[in-house]
């Protein structure tokens, strides 16, 4: 009885691990799938509809394996695909996720520069900006990111002119 009781648990166990890696493979078959269609329409526009399939399949994946090495990229790449469908909130959140949930990653630096430039650039939040170019700088200073924030940090909310401005003053400096 005892060793029935075993047979039928193996067997379930079995039957279970076959489920997941089905369940995994799909998920990552659709997401390949949707990675092959252009995410702009013939015109130049975005295909907001083809991106929300491929964020949602990026998600739906991220929720069912988080322990996947593929779900800090797949994250990553949502939150460049929110960027393009201007949803810069969901961007945001979608890299402080990755950079919570994977404090190891190697993709932290990139995503503390690319949240620093959605302030900047495109909700024109300074203060913000400002927090997230000094955090890549204090936390990776020798990083390739770090130092282009330090150039971007000096220019910071600079109009077009006072930056034209700013490096014709730096150009007459220097031929003095």
């Amino acid at each position: 009885m005892k060793k029935k009781s075993i047979y039928i648990i193996f067997f379930i166990s079995i039957i279970i691990f076959i489920g997941c890696i089905n369940k995994h493979d799909k998920k990552l078959a659709k997401i390949r799938e949707l990675e092959k269609t252009s995410l702009f329409t013939s015109d130049g526009l975005a295909d907001s509809l083809h991106i929300i399939k491929l964020i949602d399949a990026y998600n739906g994946y991220s929720t069912s394996f988080p322990e996947d090495s593929l779900t800090p990229e797949f994250l990553f790449a949502n939150s460049r695909l929110y960027i393009i469908i201007n949803d810069f909130n969901s961007a945001i959140k979608t890299l402080d996720n990755i950079i919570e949930k994977y404090p190891s990653n190697n993709r932290i630096p990139d995503c503390i520069f690319l949240k620093a430039n959605i302030y900047e650039n495109y909700l024109h939040d300074f203060v913000n900006a400002r927090k997230s170019y000094e955090i890549l700088i204090d936390k990776y200073p020798n990083h390739n990111l770090s130092k282009e924030s330090k150039i971007l940090l000096e220019n910071l909310g600079k109009s077009p002119e006072e930056l034209l401005q700013s490096i014709l003053a730096k150009r007459t400096n220097q031929n003095s």
